[in-house]
């Protein structure tokens, strides 16, 4: 049989457990907010590209951004938006031999108050970043298949969305 005293700390942690749930609701609500739902504005793609007499052996990772989005660069520096960063699984396979390289340039802004003084590297539309590909010995290119994932942010003039992507590459 339980106390007054029992009775009254059982109902005191049943409030103590609504509000922390109800503080953990408003807190996604607001960081959906802040940052959007899923970025579904920014898709990626990835291939490897077969060496010719002229290149070697490459892994081409390509972005399509919807219309109105921009992603940041692969070297957009610190103290801004979260530039896009490439991992890949652990392989014997292969290793990445250099580093990526888009197509285009991003396009370079500075917006004086948000981020002052720094440069800021934007990708619209279409973005193709390669980089070499060096395949261990006795490995034939045509069966590697290369996974990992892409994260950033996807933006427009009203809202950010934080993204991770998995992406999957085979030979073309």
């Amino acid at each position: 049989m339980k106390t007054a005293l029992q009775e009254k700390m059982v109902r005191a942690g049943r409030l103590v457990v609504m509000v922390v749930a109800m503080a953990c609701a408003l807190t996604t609500t607001l960081a959906e907010a802040q940052f959007g739902g899923p970025a579904k504005e920014v898709n990626f793609s990835a291939v490897i590209l077969p060496a010719t007499d002229k290149l070697p052996a490459r892994l081409a990772i390509t972005a399509t951004i919807d219309d109105g989005w921009h992603i940041y660069s692969i070297t957009q520096a610190k103290g801004g938006p979260r530039p896009t960063k490439f991992s890949f699984d652990a392989s014997g396979d292969f290793e990445i031999a250099g580093d990526f390289t888009p197509d285009k340039p991003p396009k370079v802004h500075v917006y004086q108050d948000i981020w002052p003084d720094l440069n800021v590297e934007e990708h619209h539309g279409t973005v193709v970043w390669t980089a070499p590909l060096k395949f261990a010995a006795g490995v034939n290119p045509a069966g590697v298949e290369i996974t990992g994932s892409v994260k950033g942010q996807v933006c427009n003039d009203e809202q950010c969305n934080n993204f991770k992507k998995a992406i999957s590459a085979e030979t073309e």
